[in-house]
């Protein structure tokens, strides 16, 4: 008999894939699991979590992660037993529970492989190679309201096709959608930012493409920030224009993640990122490779929400100014705020006081 999931099973696996760090979520399944007698997949879950409470030093852990490595083998086996052979798609290995990153590769010819679907709750798909009529038959099919995470990465996939797919409105419950490395426009964050479906997304990655400002404001405006907790947007092309859009018009109250590396963001941009309030749930805050002055820092460092965080400024254009303003901060904590600022236009004599300043917590 085919192996099927129970919605009861469907919902543990959304929650997982929903959050990755959500460990409740793992240890709920994992007591599921246990009572239904699968007594593999739930010994995995508790281990994997185990595994996270040494430190990485421990001889313990060293030893756990053999035992689990050989777990893991009997797992992908259980589930090579399970799961249909299907055309154009590779299934990936079960990773905290549910399938990593499930990849669709599909010929010209190929028709969707409707064998998928049953499995869709448990997935993280990967789009490697789709074509419009085969999007076309699966855009309206029901079964789109179980899939809660997406990646696309491949240039064999048009942005016509994927814009197709991602208006379907039975895309409710995606809450991980990452496009990067697509050559995406502006035109393509106003289809995403606008759809009516995708205002549930918890996790967004649109790096590596080529939006502007336009796509700052499209995404500062729209009600899908409201629920977003990560947001990944490093090498595009914001400058301080796309940041001061992104800022102006909204808060960000679930954020937890903000990936603006290599962006051209500078001084005007990183005061409004300062004063918006947008930094106050992030446990780090990556900036590096922009060309932020002294101005920018002097606002990072009048900034509590920055207090107690990770900061990383490598390559931007701190001088001996902006590392006095670190330094003379009355709200930035050095014994609990860890500052990374490598890369930079600093004197040896400023580096050295910043280095007494903040101890083992800084590095320059």
């Amino acid at each position: 008999m085919a192996f099927a999931l129970s919605e009861t099973e469907a919902a543990f696996q959304r929650a997982i894939l929903i959050d990755a760090d959500d460990w409740a979520a793992r240890l709920a399944y994992a007591d599921w699991l246990e009572e239904q007698q699968r007594s593999l997949e739930s010994h995995v879950l508790r281990m994997e979590l185990a595994l996270q409470e040494y430190a990485f030093d421990d001889p313990r852990r060293t030893q756990l992660r053999s035992q689990l490595w050989e777990l893991h083998r009997e797992l992908d086996t259980l589930w090579i037993h399970r799961l249909p052979t299907l055309g154009g798609v590779v299934w990936g290995h079960v990773v905290h529970g549910v399938m990593n990153q499930v990849q669709i590769s599909l010929g010209a010819q190929s028709r969707f492989p409707e064998g998928l679907f049953p499995f869709l709750p448990m997935m993280h798909l990967q789009l490697e190679r789709i074509h419009p009529k085969q999007v076309r038959s699966i855009r309206e099919h029901p079964a789109l309201q179980s899939l809660v995470a997406l990646t696309c990465d491949s240039s064999e996939v048009p942005l016509p096709v994927l814009m197709e797919l991602l208006s379907s409105p039975f895309l409710v419950n995606l809450a991980v959608l990452r496009l990067p490395n697509l050559s995406l426009t502006n035109e393509c964050t106003e289809i995403l930012t606008r759809s009516p479906v995708l205002h549930g997304l918890q996790r967004l990655d649109l790096s590596r493409n080529h939006l502007t400002a336009i796509s700052g404001e499209l995404l500062g405006e729209s009600p899908m920030m409201q629920q977003l907790r990560e947001l990944s947007l490093y090498r595009n092309d914001f400058f301080d224009a796309g940041i001061l859009s992104l800022v102006k018009s909204r808060e960000f109250p679930q954020l937890t993640s903000l990936e603006v590396m290599n962006m051209h963001i500078g001084d005007r941009g990183a005061i409004a990122l300062a004063e918006s309030g947008i930094f106050r749930k992030l446990a780090t805050i990556n900036l590096c490779y922009n060309p932020i002055g002294d101005k920018g820092i002097a606002a990072f460092a009048e900034c509590p929400d920055l207090n107690g965080k990770r900061l990383i400024l490598r390559g931007n254009r701190i001088g001996d100014r902006g590392a006095m303003a670190l330094i003379r901060s009355s709200v930035i904590d050095p014994t609990v705020t860890t500052l990374e600022l490598g890369d930079h236009q600093m004197s040896e004599t400023a580096q050295e006081r910043l280095r007494e300043h903040f101890g083992p917590r800084i590095y320059v």
